[in-house]
């Protein structure tokens, strides 16, 4: 699956088949999230830009097992950090794009979406998910809570009405893996993580699951779905 996105999408997220029930585990997810953070560091700080539509589709593994951020069509150069305008995916899209303001923080925005594909790689639904009209979405995603649960299989069993193995330790989610989580979908743009902050206050986090010298199992981990 070289150069393939990281999740494909129909009606819930899979690797490779819709009707394969294991989930991307762990460690793996949290050696992709490394990743990008970096990715994402490196496009707000070096080059200035908000990508503005980061999303499973957008995200590509490659052989090595790496991840690459891909299709910048709708991307923005950020003056003093911020854009103007809401580009992107609705499902994908920040809270702050649905209120009175016109100029958002762009790394903000960015890191909301990158949330929203890590919430997509943890349970494998969307917190937000069109069901009705659009004014609908746009509300839930402005003003609803997001839910989260320790099940990874929680959501996906109600969506699809099929029973998951709930005691495995890698349908389990530990409350550090949620808190990380929090500190990126925090509705209010001013106390969400830009991606230094979540590299650095997740330090221990990630080398707990990825230090370099497991970097070749996690690569070998995602290249074998």
């Amino acid at each position: 699956m070289e150069n393939g996105s990281i999740l494909k999408y129909n009606d819930f997220f899979f690797v490779l088949n819709k009707k394969e029930s294991h989930f991307i585990s762990i460690p793996v997810i949290k050696c992709i999230i490394k990743d990008l953070l970096q990715s994402v560091l490196y496009i707000h700080t070096q080059k200035n830009i908000c990508h503005r539509d980061i999303k499973p589709s957008n995200i590509l593994l490659s052989k090595d097992g790496h991840t690459k951020l891909a299709d910048f069509g709708d991307s923005e150069y950020m003056v003093d950090k911020k854009i103007r305008g809401t580009k992107g995916t609705y499902e994908f899209m920040p809270p702050e794009f649905f209120g009175q303001n016109s100029v958002y923080y762009g790394d903000k925005v960015d890191m909301w979406s990158l949330g929203i594909c890590i919430y997509a790689m943890f349970y494998r639904v969307l917190p937000f998910k069109q069901k009705q009209s659009l004014y609908q979405l746009f509300k839930n995603i402005h003003s609803c809570n997001i839910e989260y649960h320790k099940n990874r299989t929680h959501f996906l069993s109600k969506l699809t009405n099929t029973k998951y193995d709930t005691t495995s330790d890698e349908n389990q989610l530990s409350r550090e893996d949620i808190n990380f989580l929090k500190m990126l979908l925090n509705k209010n743009p001013q106390d969400r993580a830009d991606a230094q902050e979540a590299l650095v206050s997740c330090d221990i986090w990630f080398e707990y699951w990825c230090p370099c010298v497991y970097t070749r199992i996690c690569v070998m981990s995602v290249c074998s779905y």
